[in-house]
């Protein structure tokens, strides 16, 4: 820029001196003419002061118009030369200011050039950064599924060994109760004949007159009637033992039905989880977005393992954590699913407690 600058002024200062070269040949030829023309005008005088006195009148009329014209044409000379001045002051400046302009553009550029970099290196740690987190993503994504499928296979052949065990505690159920009415029925007849034997004694009572025979079969029957009481004591007892035993029963199988819908909607749980993952897993931004991210940003990926004893399955939690300003929707999602691993938790502990009282 300083080059065109300078070439404009170059032509200027050509000009200028064109000027004044002519300027100095033009008084030059009049300076010349002036000085020929006063010897000329001399001799005139000289030698012709009598016969032509008009022709002095006239040449002295003419150098006074030549000299006018020569201050004339010194004014205009001056008055170029100090235009001529005032202009290349201009120049001057000008060149100045392109110069100090120039130096302005130069240092933006440079700074802008390092801008450029510092935004390369940075949108290149950013890319790297994603990659990064896509490839964990990823990864953590598939030992989720696989953990799933597993925890799935567990659910499966749980649901299938308590169905079994119901079954069979049915059958047992089923046997009991019609045990526990054959003893009902057996203690209703032995009651009835009990009944009917002390209204025998009774009456053999009242009509006795004296015998030993009738004695002794009386007291025989009184043997028969204290060993049909001890019998219905037994089974009393054995009665009031099936009752608990069926009892106890009928609450296992209560337990293993809870048990049973535990595990059912844990593996529903975990289905719900795994989309809601996959979903976000989908909706993962893309390079030009993060590109346009702040610097404050991030995504991060955390994963959260929980065992539980006493059980034998066990959980993932899968959290996407971003920026709170942004992801008010996400915010809700994750508080809910707090609450629902709050009570996946609280159902595994009641499925401990219905362990233990069936190691009891």
């Amino acid at each position: 820029m300083s080059g065109e600058v300078e070439s404009p002024n170059k032509e200027m200062n050509d000009e200028e001196e064109e000027e004044g070269d002519e300027e100095e040949e033009l008084e030059e030829e009049e300076e010349e003419e002036q000085e020929e023309e006063e010897p000329r005008n001399l001799d005139s005088v000289d030698y012709g002061k009598e016969s032509d006195q008009g022709l002095d009148h006239n040449l002295q009329a003419q150098v006074l118009q030549l000299l006018d014209e020569l201050e004339e044409t010194r004014e205009m000379v001056l008055k170029h030369e100090e235009d001529a001045l005032e202009l290349q002051g201009l120049l001057e400046d000008e060149r100045l200011a392109s110069a100090q302009q120039a130096e302005i553009f130069t240092k933006q550029i440079q700074r802008l050039q390092a801008q450029m970099r510092s935004r390369k290196d940075e949108f290149d740690s950013l890319q790297e950064t994603k990659d990064v987190e896509l490839e964990r993503a990823e990864q953590e994504l598939q030992e989720a599924n696989e953990e799933i499928h597993s925890l799935r296979l567990d659910a499966e052949e749980a649901a299938a060994v308590h169905e079994n065990e119901i079954a069979g505690l049915q059958e047992e159920l089923c046997r009991l109760k019609v045990e526990l009415e054959r003893v009902q029925q057996v203690r209703d007849e032995y009651d009835m004949e009990l009944t009917a034997l002390r209204a025998e004694i009774r009456m053999k009572q009242e009509l006795f007159t004296g015998g030993r025979t009738v004695v002794g079969e009386a007291h025989d029957e009184e043997e028969q009637l204290s060993n049909t009481s001890l019998e219905v004591t037994k089974l009393q007892g054995e009665l009031t033992s099936l009752s608990t035993q069926y009892v106890d029963l009928k609450e296992e199988f209560q337990t293993l039905q809870a048990s049973n819908k535990v595990m059912v909607h844990q593996l529903e749980k975990l289905e719900a989880l795994k989309y809601k993952f996959r979903n976000r897993s989908e909706d993962t931004p893309s390079i030009e977005s993060i590109s346009q991210w702040p610097s404050d940003r991030r995504f991060s990926i955390i994963k959260q393992p929980t065992n539980q004893k006493g059980s034998s399955v066990s959980f993932w939690s899968v959290e996407i954590v971003g920026v709170a300003s942004d992801y008010n929707n996400e915010e809700r999602m994750e508080k809910v699913d707090e609450e629902n691993e709050q009570d996946v938790f609280h159902q595994l502990e009641v499925e401990e407690k219905v362990e233990m009282v069936q190691t009891q």
